[in-house]
């Protein structure tokens, strides 16, 4: 999904490294198939997200995750923002998770 030299990786457990992270974020693509780890990766990256930047997720056939990513309650108290825009969701195993305007 990119170039490779574009890319940072930093190796840890979701949980101590993202809280770490300090950059805004144009693009992430999530495939972790844990929801536990999808709302972790959610609560620290979709907040620095640029706007018209986007948050891919390959999980969204996941019945636990489609139900984390359609709760309104989640974005709002859990990630800090009002719900994003979801592009498929329900219907594609990939789908784009975009900040509102």
């Amino acid at each position: 999904f990119g170039a490779p030299e574009v890319c940072e990786f930093h190796k840890g457990w979701f949980e101590e490294t993202l809280p770490r992270l300090d950059r805004s974020i144009d693009v992430a693509l999530l495939d972790v198939d844990l929801l536990a780890s999808t709302r972790t990766c959610l609560i620290h990256l979709f907040p620095r997200v640029r706007p018209g930047g986007v948050v891919f997720t390959q999980d969204a056939h996941l019945r636990a995750i489609v139900d984390l990513l359609a709760d309104a309650r989640f974005w709002r108290e859990e990630v800090g923002v009002e719900p994003p825009i979801i592009e498929r969701l329900g219907t594609h195993k990939m789908v784009a998770i975009r900040p509102r305007s």
